[in-house]
């Protein structure tokens, strides 16, 4: 599973109401690669934002440059490079937003967290604006949603890589799922993890239902065909496209000729569809 930090600011309110607006940015596509690299370099050079490794320290660098495949942050001891095909995990971009109204009408903050990366961590800097007077998270600098603009485009471009290749060395055990006379059957562990999935699905809480099906196929990947299509279905539900298109296409690899088979591959279209949104 993909790495998430979550950090706020602690609010001493001293008996003063206030109003809390979270909301979540899910980024568009950039026009080409050329346009995100020079975006991500304009904005990690213009230090509108902070990069933290995965231990929550700060990153402090001098300047950033970005090639094809990574970010080269140079800092005085050297340089640090972020690979892309290490820097996405299972679940697409998005920006995280916290904006603060303070009763006393005195003062607002205003809080971003860019998600859906590992091993790095990045939040706009809002400390210059802790304090003022803004009471529209519009008023605020869109260099973290640039941000995730450009990071998206290219996190498409790794997941085609990283789930072609998946499915591709998934074809042989699904082969052989299809040739078997007799089906595997769930172990009761596998079970217990599947009921524990639909409760959490239940109640809304996808993120956990996730983690519940993917330590139930790493069990058995064969036994319970439509797990895939239920994690399909879930990471549909927090945005995360291709993960989903991923899952949904193991799913038709089980069981092309499954009697929602056609469903599944509708669902692929309209996933697509929200990918290029």
């Amino acid at each position: 599973m993909a790495l998430f930090f979550i950090m706020f600011f602690t609010t001493i309110a001293n008996g003063i109401d206030s109003h809390i607006q979270r909301d979540i940015y899910y980024p568009k596509l950039s026009k080409n690669l050329d346009e995100a690299k020079t975006t991500i370099a304009r904005i990690l050079n213009d230090k509108c934002i902070t990069v933290y490794d995965s231990a929550n320290v700060k990153i402090k660098y001098k300047n950033a440059s970005v090639f094809d495949d990574r970010i080269e942050l140079t800092l005085k001891t050297g340089i640090k490079t972020i690979y892309f095909s290490t820097l996405f995990g299972e679940y697409d971009i998005k920006v995280n937003s916290r904006y603060t109204i303070y009763g006393d009408n005195d003062r607002d903050d205003y809080y971003d967290q860019i998600s859906g990366l590992r091993n790095i961590l990045i939040e706009k800097n809002d400390s210059a604006f802790f304090g003022m007077k803004f009471h529209n998270p519009s008023q605020f600098p869109v260099c973290d949603k640039d941000l995730a603009d450009a990071l998206y485009f290219i996190q498409q471009k790794v997941y085609t890589q990283r789930y072609d290749n998946l499915l591709t060395a998934f074809k042989p055990l699904a082969e052989k799922y299809i040739a078997l006379s007799v089906k595997p059957s769930m172990q009761e562990e596998q079970r217990k993890l599947i009921v524990k999935a639909n409760f959490f699905n239940q109640q809304k809480e996808y993120e956990k239902a996730i983690e519940q099906y993917e330590k139930a196929i790493e069990i058995d990947q064969t036994a319970y065909p439509a797990a895939y299509n239920n994690l399909a279905l879930l990471f549909a539900q927090v945005h995360s496209f291709n993960t989903a298109i991923y899952y949904m296409n193991k799913y038709l690899l089980l069981g092309p000729e499954a009697q929602d088979a056609r469903a599944a591959q509708d669902k692929i279209y309209e996933w697509e569809a929200g990918i290029n949104k």
